[in-house]
């Protein structure tokens, strides 16, 4: 078990979302966003969306969340990638994740398409991770 791995399998939409934020967090992630999408889109109950520094960051996050996540049984049913890793995109069905090149992440502005749905506080998912006995955020 790494020191990632949750003190029990997560049950709840948010309490994946708050695990894969702490992942990213894990992997240096900058301007880490949880929205609340259930409301707004049947695509997900969460977008996490976050941004690397180098396409190298990009893939070691995107590969952490998806290894991290594979050895609890939940492999995504889709993992959609750029060439150049300045983008990659992890579904896990309840949760959507989004890790970007900030460059790209501009470009998109998946921020103000999904604008309408409820940005979760940080310390809300901070609270979950710790809930579920994951510590060291970066504050």
């Amino acid at each position: 078990m790494s020191q990632h791995t949750p003190n029990r399998r997560p049950e709840t939409s948010l309490e994946w979302a708050a695990w894969a934020a702490y992942l990213a967090d894990s992997k240096k992630a900058t301007d880490i966003q949880i929205l609340h999408t259930e409301k707004v889109s049947q695509l997900a109950d969460y977008f996490i969306i976050c941004s690397g520094q180098s396409k190298t960051q990009v893939r070691a996050i995107a590969e952490e969340i998806a290894y991290e996540f594979k050895h609890v049984d939940n492999a995504p049913s889709s993992d959609e990638r750029d060439v150049a890793n300045t983008w990659c995109l992890l579904d896990f069905k309840d949760i959507v994740i989004h890790v970007m090149e900030q460059e790209t992440r501009r470009f998109y502005q998946l921020e103000q398409f999904w604008s309408h749905a409820d940005l979760l506080p940080d310390a809300e998912w901070h609270d979950v991770a710790k809930d579920l006995g994951l510590i060291d955020l970066e504050v």
